[in-house]
């Protein structure tokens, strides 16, 4: 008797451990861990894929914009209940700011005159 419940124990402990680690592995995979950026392994894999794409971007856009401009990833979310990963900012080298990919910027003409831009690179 003594040993059916020595591995019964066992058995309970291997069976607590494994569901800790499978719900450790949900909550990552669902993007619900408490207290971290909530991204679910969708978003993941889409950031991986978008980073790389991003990357060759940016050799492009410096090379047109004669380096001013490079486009980054927001790693920080916005709202800490909001799906994030996928948000875009603009660096200007020239003005050293960085800005949401989605503000409109002012513009001149080449009559010197301002206007409102509604594109990230007017």
């Amino acid at each position: 008797m003594r040993d059916n419940f020595s591995k019964q124990s066992q058995a309970l402990t291997a069976a607590e451990h494994r569901y800790q680690w499978v719900k450790a592995l949900y909550e990552t995979a669902s993007g619900t861990i408490s207290g971290k950026e909530k991204i679910t392994l969708e978003t993941y894999i889409q950031t991986t894929y978008f980073d790389r794409i991003l990357n060759r971007a940016n050799v492009r856009l410096m090379v047109m914009s004669d380096g001013q401009y490079e486009l980054k990833r927001r790693e920080l979310p916005g709202n800490r209940k909001s799906q994030s990963g996928l948000d875009l900012d603009v660096i200007d080298h020239y003005n050293g700011s960085e800005r949401s990919a989605d503000t409109p910027v002012r513009r001149r003409s080449l009559s010197g005159v301002s206007g409102a831009g509604t594109g990230a690179f007017r």
